[in-house]
């Protein structure tokens, strides 16, 4: 497993774009050392018009090498636009539904809470009317 650590053997970058383990982006490191551009021990000289026009050969080389990498990066900055626009609508969404769960939690909580009045009160009432039912009888009983 890559670390996402750049180093000599991993020229390459891992940036997790999501919440799963395979969710990552690689990013591959151009290597702009004049080296890697030119080659290893390379004389630029004027001296001569075969040498300059070799040296020209060379600066088309690198212009159009590191034309190349800011391709590849504008094309890495895209992507990684999208998927960061794609996250926080993910983000955006779950808070929603999250927020709509929670209201219909209460709604339900509300509904119970009332019947429960009602029925208290229906309780009472029942009672109340049970009673003075009896205290009447009572009294045509007495009387």
């Amino acid at each position: 497993m890559h670390s996402g650590l750049s180093t000599t053997e991993n020229p390459f970058l891992y940036l997790r774009t999501g919440p799963f383990c395979g969710n990552r982006f690689r990013i591959d490191y151009a290597d702009m050392r004049t080296s890697a551009v030119f080659g290893e021990n390379v004389v630029v000289s004027v001296m001569s018009q075969k040498d300059a026009d070799e040296a020209m050969l060379l600066c088309d080389r690198t212009i159009d090498y590191v034309s190349k990498q800011r391709v590849r990066y504008g094309a890495y900055q895209n992507a990684l636009e999208h998927l960061y626009n794609a996250n926080a609508n993910t983000s955006e969404n779950t808070t929603a539904a999250d927020s709509r769960l929670a209201d219909a939690d209460i709604a339900t909580e509300m509904v119970e809470f009332s019947c429960t009045q009602i029925l208290e009160q229906m309780n009472h009432t029942v009672m109340s009317q049970a009673n003075a039912a009896n205290q009447t009888a009572l009294k045509l009983l007495e009387g």
